[in-house]
């Protein structure tokens, strides 16, 4: 398994695709795949809900330390 890297929403996205994530301003989700060949989309899923797990745009989030 990947190591999760933790990241907070920085900006709202409402999912398009039954495989995205929706994310709320401030939500914080644990990102499991990075790679370069999805271009800017990340996998991950919700801190709150673990079951929550989907696609969603790199843009919107930033690093939380």
């Amino acid at each position: 398994m990947a190591q999760e890297k933790t990241f907070v929403a920085t900006l709202a996205y409402s999912a398009k695709n039954e495989n995205e994530l929706s994310l709320g301003v401030g939500d914080v989700v644990h990102v499991l795949d990075q790679s370069p060949e999805h271009s800017g989309w990340w996998y991950g899923h919700a801190v709150a809900d673990a079951e929550l797990a989907g696609w969603f745009p790199a843009v919107n989030l930033r690093r939380s330390f």
